[in-house]
């Protein structure tokens, strides 16, 4: 049984986040038109509201933003080989995302 209502996208992307401006560094590795899993060391408290910063392959950055909905930390042996981060679901994205995940599931 699927869970997923929206085909995820393994990409790899930097970005930036934060609760007012964007200041922590991070990946994705993943991405939807809903929303991203955030590969950080540094998780905020879930229902958080964050701004995020991604930067996409052609160097434009999108402005986004989300909420925590889970976090996910493992101690600092575990955390070379498992993933850190923060799945965020997001509330407020624009076309320039939108255009951007189209292309990626045409080329997928």
């Amino acid at each position: 049984m699927k869970k997923r209502k929206h085909k995820r996208v393994v990409k790899r992307l930097l970005l930036k986040f934060g609760v007012s401006d964007t200041d922590t560094v991070g990946f994705t590795s993943d991405v939807s038109p809903v929303g991203m899993f955030i590969r950080t060391n540094r998780g905020l408290p879930p229902d958080t509201c964050i701004n995020i910063a991604l930067e996409i392959p052609s160097g434009e950055v999108i402005s986004l933003k989300g909420f925590v909905k889970r976090v996910i930390k493992y101690s600092s042996q575990l955390g070379s080989i498992m993933k850190n981060g923060m799945g965020i679901e997001l509330r407020e994205y624009n076309e320039a995302y939108l255009k951007f995940l189209k292309d990626f599931y045409e080329t997928d």
